[in-house]
């Protein structure tokens, strides 16, 4: 996580041992737990009963991470999330969150480091 994103735009969703807990973070971003599910490889029964999961932190913080990124490089988190819930041209017109439902994690990680670091089509 960028060491510059203000404590109103950063995700909260890291528990007292360091770990990402996803049922906060699904929250926090406002998708239901099934998306995540599917982003991580994971089932939604799985993540309910261990959300804070050794095998789901790498990627679990690099969601964070995204999250967080966005937030900093469009001014608000309300933005970042806003833009996973807006169609996006690169992906059909589909939005970041139907492709992390489709698991298609690196793609939306990806299209999201490129705006951040303003890179072009």
């Amino acid at each position: 996580m960028p060491s510059t994103v203000s404590a109103h735009s950063a995700v909260q969703a890291i528990s007292q041992n360091g770990r990402v807990n996803v049922r906060d973070l699904a929250q926090e971003i406002d998708v239901p737990l099934e998306v995540l599910a599917a982003a991580l490889g994971k089932s939604t029964r799985w993540l309910n009963a261990d959300p804070e999961a050794a095998s789901i932190q790498p990627n679990a913080v690099r969601i964070v991470g995204m999250v967080n990124d966005l937030a900093e490089h469009l001014g608000e988190k309300r933005y970042a999330l806003f833009w996973l819930k807006t169609p996006q041209p690169e992906f059909g017109n589909a939005t970041p969150i139907d492709y992390l439902r489709e698991g298609r994690l690196e793609l939306v990680l990806g299209l999201a480091n490129d705006i951040v670091r303003m890179v072009p089509d």
